[in-house]
């Protein structure tokens, strides 16, 4: 009977071995998945506000030539 008990303690604690095993892997590549998401959008969103602001400053630059001139003639 103790016999069996072991066996089946064995087996218990193998089973849950294997689940850890599992859930970590799961957990690892759901981090990973994270992980590319927010790098993804940290890109996205720096390209955006680059676009912005290099624009803003084209504008700016071209309001400055345009004023130029104007005092010019």
């Amino acid at each position: 009977m103790l016999r069996k008990f072991d066996e089946n303690v064995k087996l218990l604690v193998e089973r849950m071995n294997e689940q850890v095993k599992s859930r970590r892997m799961y957990y690892a590549r759901e981090l990973h998945a994270i992980e590319d998401a927010f790098i993804k959008e940290r890109q996205e969103l720096l390209d955006k506000y680059n676009r912005e602001w290099t624009d803003k400053l084209e504008d700016r630059r071209f309001k400055e030539v345009e004023k130029e001139i104007y005092l010019f003639y």
